[in-house]
């Protein structure tokens, strides 16, 4: 569908633009600088893929009545393409280059020396931001769309199973990690619920009430 594919792709290159801007501000330490770019990346991502493009097509002739069974084909398929395009597409650029590079042979890295790899670090921070968008886009529209949570699980899945090659087949290891990303992403995570009572709310006042 046009309209997940067009914010998927969008929601990517914003995270790129703000990967790219963070970093030039001054910060008092790395790991603020990257809790930064995971929180910055997350609300672009969470605005661009569950809430503006609500407010995009909402006047369009096309576009169901919310909430309603059509509304739910309608946006089960946008949200779910867009969900699959903004977590697996910043994946196929390492992946096209580790496959071209070691084909099908999973031989571990040979003589490997931080300072002599050529390949870029792995971005904790797009995946902590990604993962963290899309707990958000489950708690707001599961409860409309019941699909959306395995879906979203298969993503974690693919994700995390092709992220733990990369890191052991493609990577550069990162030398410097705290818990601070780990600390701030379970704190506002659990905002997400809040979310799934109000957008529950609207739903079940748009079919019963």
């Amino acid at each position: 569908m046009p309209s997940g594919m067009i914010n998927g792709i969008l929601t990517n290159v914003g995270a790129i633009v703000v990967a790219k801007f963070v970093p030039n501000i001054r910060f008092k330490s790395q790991h603020i600088e990257r809790l930064t770019i995971v929180m910055s990346v997350f609300v672009i991502s969470f605005l661009n893929m569950g809430i503006l493009v609500l407010i995009q097509y909402k006047n369009q002739m096309y576009v169901p009545n919310d909430f309603q069974i059509p509304w739910l084909l309608f946006w089960g398929k946008a949200i779910t393409l867009s969900l699959f395009i903004s977590n697996f597409m910043p994946l196929v650029a390492p992946t096209i280059k580790a496959l071209c590079k070691r084909g099908l042979c999973c031989c571990k890295k040979d003589n490997y020396s931080a300072e002599r790899h050529l390949n870029p670090e792995f971005k904790i921070e797009r995946r902590y931001a990604g993962m963290i968008n899309t707990c958000f886009l489950v708690f707001t529209y599961s409860f409309s769309l019941p699909v959306l949570p395995f879906v979203a699980s298969i993503v974690l899945m693919l994700q995390y199973i092709i992220d733990k090659l990369l890191i052991t087949y493609y990577y550069k290891e990162q030398i410097e990690h705290n818990d601070l990303i780990n600390r701030w992403a379970l704190r506002v995570i659990k905002y997400g619920i809040v979310l799934f009572y109000v957008f529950g709310a609207f739903a079940i006042a748009a079919n019963y009430c």
